[in-house]
């Protein structure tokens, strides 16, 4: 076939000639109609855009006869409601003291907001500089500024200022802003380091007690009246050194048995025993230090007991935490929510050592079968079970060993320097000894005439380990016995 690109038109052959002007007449006139009919489907396309542009959109036709929907239409997107610190630091000058760190909240905040908050080691301690605290903050509907508390410890060492460490984790109905961590500078308030121990000032040794045991400070929860009250308790012993062993050990020993922590620190503490068998996180079923500060920490939140509505604020507290309690994801692995009422109330009762009258679990088969939800009825149960006078005896000596050294030294029973439970177990045995039969500790006076037949409270008092926290770790005169 021949290439049509090489045709040319030659002299001698009239009819080739023609033909190609034909061709090239049909082509220009196809070229001529092509280009006619882009000029035309252009101008019918710029018609038609100028034609939709003149005619509203529906938003738009919306827009003008209802202004408020193209406002919604076109709203960015909104305010996060934010938490953090006021500041990046906050300042405090040593002593017994409280000081009170404020969380801010901006954006929208017409619902509730919390976030948790908790204070740790930085140069300073928990053991001897501050209380270690752990808990939430809870914004109600329209409020932007909250505090929350940090109990400060008086030493006599010279140290020069040190730092806690706060942070905010975990918000709920708002997210963590910055600053979400800051500093809590610790103003010392010696030259050098003190000849006398602040401990062994009553006011002092007072107020100590309330921080250790209460985990709230006297005069920042208005209880001047108590403060008082313990302070003149040893105060009245001037320099004898007799009174002041036995009024010391009095004092002390109320802290544990007052109808506050009872029903705080203790109540805690039942829970654990009756909910977790011996493990590796938690050996002997034992609350560890820091889990079992942030449980009494939150049951004592705003609790002072005298004061009014005190009862209808601490029953509060406690439904909520075991409501809370029972949801957890621990507590779920080891009771899970298959569990019929039975196997859940007999479980219970065999982690607690006891072994229940017929009107103690009656008690907890009508906690059970009153209304409400799973959640409900298994926290009301496990309420029920841990109250029972069984549970409050059986639990009554290891508890009260086991708060001589979260109060007192301020760490787990086996931490350094024992790095076992083996002074824990001799303090146990000794208070097992001290036990009468028929001895029901729910009575205050009993259970102070166990307490001190045990010397234990003494002994802790006068332990190098508890006094090196404040000072000198030189026993007060008359020292008990030693560990």
């Amino acid at each position: 076939m021949r290439d049509r690109r090489q045709i040319k038109p030659s002299a001698n052959n009239k009819s080739e000639s023609l033909n190609w002007e034909s061709i090239q007449r049909v082509r220009l006139t196809l070229f001529a109609f092509t280009a006619f009919t882009i000029v035309v489907c252009c101008s019918l396309l710029l018609c038609r855009s100028a034609k939709a542009e003149s005619v509203p959109s529906a938003r738009e036709s919306a827009a003008a006869t209802n202004p408020m929907a193209v406002s919604a239409a076109a709203q960015a997107t909104p305010t996060p409601t934010v938490v953090q610190f006021s500041q990046v630091s906050y300042q405090v000058a040593e002593g017994t003291v409280q000081t009170d760190i404020t969380v801010t909240r901006t954006g929208p905040n017409t619902l509730p907001s919390t976030v948790d908050y908790v204070v740790s080691d930085g140069t300073a301690t928990q053991k001897s500089d501050f209380s270690y605290a752990s808990g939430f903050v809870l914004f109600l509907a329209g409020e932007t500024s909250k505090t929350f508390p940090v109990l400060i410890s008086d030493d006599a060492y010279f140290e020069g200022p040190e730092t806690a460490t706060l942070q905010l984790t975990g918000a709920s109905g708002a997210t963590v802003g910055t600053p979400s961590t800051a500093t809590l500078e610790i103003v010392d308030n010696e030259l050098i380091d003190g000849l006398l121990n602040p401990i062994d000032d009553p006011r002092n040794f007072a107020a100590q007690h309330y921080h250790d045991f209460l985990n709230r400070d006297a005069i920042g929860s208005n209880d001047q009246a108590g403060l008082d009250f313990w302070t003149n308790e040893t105060a009245v012993c001037g320099s004898n050194a007799a009174c002041l062993v036995d009024r010391r050990e009095n004092v002390s020993a109320a802290f544990f048995l007052s109808l506050e922590f009872q029903n705080t620190g203790y109540f805690a503490f039942r829970f654990y025993c009756a909910s977790f068998p011996d493990s590796t996180p938690r050996p002997r079923g034992l609350p560890r230090y820091f889990e079992f500060l942030r449980d009494t920490q939150r049951l004592g939140r705003g609790v002072v007991v005298g004061t009014p509505n005190w009862e209808s604020l601490l029953e509060q507290n406690k439904q909520g935490f075991a409501l809370d309690w029972v949801n957890r994801t621990d507590f779920l692995a080891e009771y899970p929510t298959s569990m019929t009422r039975d196997q859940y109330i007999d479980k219970l009762f065999l982690f607690l050592g006891v072994t229940p009258t017929p009107a103690e679990r009656n008690q907890a088969v009508a906690a059970w079968d009153a209304l409400g939800s799973l959640m409900e009825k298994r926290a009301r149960t496990i309420r029920a079970v841990v109250d029972t006078g069984g549970a409050f005896n059986a639990q009554y000596n290891p508890g009260f060993v086991l708060m001589q050294y979260f109060g007192y030294l301020r760490r787990n029973a086996n931490d350094a320097p024992d790095n076992n439970f083996s002074g824990y177990d001799f303090w146990l045995n000794k208070m097992n000894a001290f036990s009468q039969p028929g001895e029901d500790v729910r009575d205050a006076q009993a259970a102070l005439a166990r307490v001190k037949r045990a010397e234990m409270v003494k002994a802790f008092l006068a332990a190098s380990e508890y006094r090196l926290r404040f000072g000198s770790g030189t026993p007060p005169p008359i020292g008990p016995i030693r560990f």
